[in-house]
């Protein structure tokens, strides 16, 4: 079972327990917290290039609402225009 210590002799114990050599343990956490960050900042461009677009199509959805509002009013005009 894995747990995280809290002081320099729990640590010691912790990597006392392992059977690997310490460079290699040190190698495989470092590498391990490397991909691990990794994952955490390509997540973090994801979610704010999905935040973007999101924000792009409402702004697009709100000019095109408008834009069909203001092409209905001229043609509800016209055709008043056309029943006087």
């Amino acid at each position: 079972m894995l747990y995280f210590p809290h002081s320099l002799s729990q640590m010691a114990l912790a990597m006392d327990s392992f059977k690997s050599s310490d460079n290699r343990l040190v190698n495989f956490f470092k590498s391990s917290r490397d991909k691990w960050k990794q994952k955490a900042i390509d997540r973090h461009k994801e979610i704010r290039a999905l935040e973007v677009k999101v924000r792009d199509l409402q702004i697009s959805r709100e000019n095109w609402k408008n834009k069909s509002k203001e092409t209905i009013a001229i043609g509800e005009k016209k055709v008043k225009n056309c029943v006087k």
